[in-house]
């Protein structure tokens, strides 16, 4: 796997921050994801777990990688550290852009989501 490192200046609308909430009674059914963006907007999808499966393993993959000296692992290390960090940052807009996912944005996104599947 190639990981591509590119500054954000190169793309028009990237995804600042994120929250997760898992929908399903006693096995998860399905995750929604609701992503505060680059320009402020957000955007809300709808995933079935395989898809968050393959997330997830990508993102432990990344980590392994690259988590070692990076700013993740000096912010969990160093106190600090995140107060220094530009306001624009990843490590930053990743705290303090975080959406706010609400019960209906699941059942409005679970909605479009199963009516787009049935046509």
């Amino acid at each position: 796997m190639r990981i591509e490192k590119r500054k954000v200046g190169s793309k028009r609308n990237l995804v600042s921050s994120f929250i997760t909430a898992f929908v399903g009674s006693g096995s998860v059914e399905s995750v929604c994801i609701k992503f505060a963006m680059f320009d402020g907007t957000t955007r809300l999808s709808y995933w079935e777990p395989r898809w968050f499966q393959a997330l997830h393993q990508c993102i432990e993959y990344y980590s392994g990688m690259h988590y070692y000296g990076s700013d993740l692992q000096r912010t969990a290390e160093e106190p600090g550290f995140f107060a220094s960090l530009p306001k624009r940052h990843a490590v930053r807009t990743m705290e303090d852009e975080k959406p706010h996912l609400t019960e209906e944005d699941i059942k409005r996104r679970k909605s479009d989501s199963l009516s787009r599947r049935w046509r």
